[in-house]
């Protein structure tokens, strides 16, 4: 049996692919695939983690979710559930996606998963990693941090040589290791999902996973995202690295009041801050020179070789440190965004029609530009990816 296993990185797509090979999972048993469902994060196999590190070293996410279970029990379960289908015949490739593995960078947890493939039948294992440009990765890991926390993601290299050659040497079989620049411009169509398809599993018809949504997770513009660090710095200043309902609500309506305002909603970096990231990282040479992955944009004859600048680091502690924002559009945005959250009681923001920026709105005119005084809603929802716990911001986490 073939195991395709797809490893990351975060920020690149993953959510989508995953949800999809998930809703698509009678389409795939049907070209003889299978794609296991866990008990934990259903759509993908970031569960994995559970067999393959000491219990105190799991990711505090995955310890959260499992709600008071035995994870090892749980793990031995779903095991055994995958032998139970595969033994039933009609299987030749086991198709997993887990993020999570692009933490793995040392080699005991990598031989762990080795084995633990081969155990369930592999005979032959093949990875796939897609990977950022590094200043793209930096802003969407930045917003995600956002959604759970007050607290700006520290702009420093991002890393790609260690996850990759350690899944390398010691999970993928000899020349199995596959890496792939992230770039929809460059995909089928845009679609992460049809890309996959053709390079990982092209035994499946390109019209059997047609349906299912392409993207997952709404881009907030650069005023978006400075609203919503002010609320959680306001009002939730200690709740770091937690997701909750009311920031959820309120994320929901500044995205509603993007919509009603227009304009520029994709943010940029500083030129500086963008242009640093992209020839300080360089672990880019690495990608280039092993697995031919380049970026464009970049000029890699400025790219550091990997001694001197791996270490640089910038603190920034509010959004308008990394992105310009246009503070008459912010206050537009809160303003609509209140509006949103006071004609659904708070409730159900972003789940009905959608916000019209009525003429006074639009206007020019003076405005307040402090964020919403809500007071928080209710308990605290599931932690936030592990790259954004405290002192553990050092690489990409398994949120998409």
């Amino acid at each position: 049996m073939k195991v395709v296993l797809h490893c990351g990185m975060p920020k690149t797509g993953t959510s989508a692919l995953q949800e999809r090979l998930a809703a698509g999972r009678p389409a795939l048993e049907a070209a003889g695939i299978l794609y296991p469902l866990s008990p934990v994060i259903s759509h993908n196999a970031n569960f994995l983690m559970q067999g393959l590190v000491a219990a105190e070293d799991r990711p505090r996410y995955l310890v959260h979710s499992l709600k008071g279970r035995d994870g090892a029990a749980l793990f031995d379960d779903w095991l055994a559930k995958i032998r139970a289908r595969l033994a039933r015949g009609g299987i030749d490739t086991l198709a997993l996606s887990a993020e999570n593995l692009w933490e793995i960078t040392s080699p005991d947890p990598a031989r762990r998963l080795r084995a633990l493939l081969e155990d369930l039948g592999a005979s032959r294992i093949e990875v796939v990693a897609y990977v950022r440009r590094p200043s793209d990765w930096y802003l969407s890991a930045a917003q995600q941090i956002l959604r759970a926390s007050h607290k700006v993601r520290r702009v420093r290299a991002i890393p790609y040589r260690a996850p990759i050659e350690t899944m390398a040497a010691h999970v993928a079989d000899p020349g199995a290791m596959r890496v792939f620049a992230f770039d929809r411009g460059a995909f089928p169509g845009g679609d992460i999902l049809e890309h996959f398809r053709r390079e990982a599993l092209p035994q499946v018809p390109p019209e059997a996973l047609a349906e299912g949504r392409q993207e997952v997770n709404a881009t907030l513009s650069a005023e978006g995202m400075a609203l919503l660090q002010d609320y959680r710095r306001q009002v939730l200043p200690r709740s770091n690295n937690r997701f909750t309902p009311d920031t959820s609500r309120y994320r929901r309506a500044i995205e509603m009041a993007e919509e009603a305002v227009g304009g520029e909603r994709r943010p940029h970096l500083y030129p500086g801050i963008a242009d640093r990231l992209d020839h300080d990282s360089p672990d880019l040479g690495w990608l280039r020179q092993v697995h031919g992955v380049t970026f464009a944009g970049i000029d890699y004859d400025r790219v550091g070789s990997g001694d001197e600048g791996a270490e640089w680091e910038l603190r920034p502690i509010s959004v308008e440190e990394i992105c310009p924002v246009d503070p008459e559009r912010r206050t537009r945005l809160l303003n609509l965004a209140i509006r949103e959250l006071t004609e659904t009681g708070g409730r159900k923001a972003g789940k009905r029609r959608r916000t019209k920026e009525s003429p006074a709105a639009a206007g020019e005119g003076p405005g307040r530009d402090s964020g919403p005084g809500t007071e928080e809603s209710g308990g605290a929802g599931n932690p936030a990816d592990p790259s954004q716990e405290d002192g553990r911001d050092d690489g990409p986490g398994p949120a998409s």
